[in-house]
This record gives C-alpha cells, sequence and structure tokens, in this order.
C-alpha cells in the first residue's frame, strides 16, 4: 500500500522567446496533480515545487522522477548527493530514478506534460505574458482535478480518487524543521538501470560492473545511506523472485544523520 508519485517538468515557449516552464507531480493512485509554473528551472523552483506538493496533496512513500541534473544533482561529481535528493532524504520520501533517456517509464506525468503542453490546452490559448499563463492555468488545473475523467480511473475524477486517500500533509511546523544546507540523512535512493553492452550501468557518475550476462536487462539498484551500502538486484520477470546480484560497501565521505522527529515515523502517522 505503499504511495508513489511522479515528477517532471516541461517547457513552452511565449512569442518573443521568453521560456516558461512547468513542473508536474503525480499522485500515481488518486491521479490528482500539482502544478509549478516558472521561468526558470533550477534546484529552488524544484525545491519549492516539491514542498508545495507535499504540503497540498501530501507526502508519498516513494517519487519516481528522471536524471535530470536539477534533480540528481549533476553529472561532474561521483557519488553527489544533491540538495534535492537530500531534501527526499530528510523528509523521508525514496526517490526512484528511471533509466536514462527512457521517459516512456515516467509515462503517467509525460502525459500529464502533454495534456498541458498540447491541444487540450496551450493550443487552446494566445499567451501574451507568464501572467496570462499563470491565470489560465488556474483553470486548466480546476478542470483536470474535478471534470477530467483519466481513463485508468474508470469514470471518476482525481478529486473523487484523493477524497479516498489520507497521506500525511508537510506542516508549518515540520518546514520549519527542514534547514537551509541539508546533511544526507538515513534512508534510500533507487535506480532503474538497463546494464550496458559491457555489463555495467552507471549510478551517480559512477560505473558499477554488474554482468555482461544482463546486459539490455533491466536491473535495480539501491543505495542505503546508513547502512553505507549499495544493493544490486534482478529478476527475469514479475513472476520471479528477486536475486541479489551484487552487495558492495558505498561509502558517502559525510556523516549520515537519523531522520529527525516527526519525519522518523511519518507514514505511521493518522
Amino acid at each position: 500500500h505503499a504511495s508513489l508519485d511522479a515528477i517532471d517538468w516541461t517547457c513552452r515557449f511565449l512569442e518573443g522567446g521568453t521560456k516558461v516552464y512547468a513542473f508536474h507531480t503525480l499522485n500515481l493512485r488518486t491521479w490528482a496533480m500539482y502544478q509549478t509554473l516558472s521561468k526558470d528551472k533550477t534546484l529552488t523552483t524544484a525545491q519549492a515545487h516539491m514542498l508545495g506538493v507535499w504540503k497540498t496533496r501530501g507526502i508519498p512513500h516513494f517519487l519516481q522522477l528522471d536524471n535530470d541534473a536539477v534533480f540528481c544533482g549533476g553529472y561532474k561529481t561521483e557519488r553527489v548527493l544533491g540538495a534535492f535528493v537530500r531534501l527526499c532524504l530528510f523528509v523521508g520520501v525514496e526517490l526512484i530514478f528511471i533509466p536514462f533517456k527512457e521517459p516512456q517509464h515516467n509515462y503517467q506525468v509525460e502525459q500529464l506534460n502533454g495534456l498541458w503542453g498540447g491541444s487540450a490546452f496551450w493550443k487552446r490559448h494566445h499567451f501574451q505574458s507568464f501572467h496570462n499563463v499563470q491565470h489560465w492555468t488556474q483553470k486548466f488545473i480546476k478542470w483536470y482535478m474535478h471534470d477530467y475523467t483519466p481513463p485508468i480511473l474508470e469514470g471518476h475524477t482525481p478529486i473523487q480518487q484523493q477524497r479516498t486517500e489520507h497521506r500525511p500533509h508537510l506542516t508549518h511546523q515540520m518546514r520549519q524543521l527542514i534547514p537551509d544546507i541539508l546533511p544526507i540523512t538515513a534512508g534510500r535512493i533507487h535506480f532503474i538501470r538497463r546494464v550496458q553492452p559491457d555489463g555495467s550501468i552507471r549510478i551517480l557518475n559512477e560505473i558499477w560492473p554488474v554482468s555482461k550476462w544482463l546486459m539490455g536487462r533491466y536491473v535495480w539498484a539501491t543505495v542505503t545511506t546508513h547502512s553505507r551500502s549499495l544493493d544490486i538486484w534482478y529478476r527475469r520477470n514479475s513472476h520471479t523472485s528477486w536475486r541479489l546480484v551484487k552487495h558492495v560497501d558505498y561509502d558517502l565521505g559525510e556523516t549520515v544523520h537519523h531522520r529527525v522527529q516527526p519525519f522518523a515515523h511519518l507514514h505511521t502517522m493518522s
């Protein structure tokens, strides 16, 4: 019964070339959405979006996302745990990074991007300014939540489904506990990776040999910060059991902090 969200961003252009970025987070059970519009896609914007999601839509167990630099922390440093990753660890959300350059693994939120950025919204209106986009997007969100019936919900709307799910929400008091400079907190980070022809995978800018026998197959890798370990798992199909392929020490080079209350038992809260 673990809850799962997916996050992604998309970009559109106003006349004159001004960019409009839309960050979308989608609840993969209720199909409820949360959107942040911005003129940039900086770390600050991504973190503010995430805090808004947790305050408004609730905090999930897992968050699925791609390997964009704003999420993963960039491509220069090995074993980098960027500020977005650290924020999620601090709150207790386990990230699931999808395979590189395979957006189909996050197709649900990609479809939401297309709904907003395609004929259902963007192409229907003539936007003259960023403020104009913000105004009309509020109407889009209201339509999406209250009137739109995604095929998977079989005639129900996201707002109807949202009422059936109870998640902990980020309160003002909880927000005050999140420091500006985030430590590494005890938790797990997951990576779905396709094994390369040489039998390796890439995790946080580091190459790990797995097995040439698994070339072209997908593996599930988990970094556990508090045990400083990396585990790589494989299963042939959904009917077989997971098999541990590799277990290695994974030094992070800094102190790993315990999760503070109330985040330590967040998902046991009523």
